[in-house]
């Protein structure tokens, strides 16, 4: 990370204090599939995240972040989860701060995602997945 991003991160992050955070919403879902076409098809992982501001106040700050992940082709297992991230705002932050640090300051939920996803999918699949703590919200064009 640049020295000049690391400092930005700094500064939003020092105007923030983590409130709470909950998991809302939990879908999952074993998929059977045949394990001949397992072996012959290349597998790839894929995993999204999302978000929308939920409410942004003088003081409080209310995220909601989508997190999917499944394989292409569809084997093993499907899962969506929603978290909801509240912070209280210790100075004043505008929404192009909040756009262009999400990723960072959604941090909290992608740590929480990980111990999440690791005891669902060994419960699942027999193995847990750890999926990284790491947020990439993508554009459509993405």
């Amino acid at each position: 990370m640049s020295k000049h991003r690391e400092k930005r991160n700094e500064t939003i992050l020092n105007k923030l204090r983590v409130i709470n955070i909950r998991l809302e919403k939990l879908e999952g879902e074993t998929v059977e599939f045949n394990s001949s076409e397992f072996e012959q098809n290349k597998i790839e992982l894929k995993t999204k995240w999302d978000y929308n501001i939920r409410k942004k106040e003088k003081d409080i700050l209310i995220l909601t972040a989508n997190f999917n992940t499944y394989f292409v082709p569809e084997i093993l297992f499907k899962l969506e989860l929603e978290y909801s991230i509240s912070y209280k705002l210790k100075g004043d932050v505008s929404l192009e701060e909040i756009k262009s640090e999400i990723e960072e300051i959604l941090r909290p939920c992608g740590e929480l995602n990980t111990m999440i996803v690791a005891q669902l999918t060994d419960k699942m699949a027999g193995s847990p997945l750890i999926v990284p703590p790491i947020i990439r919200i993508k554009d459509e064009e993405d």
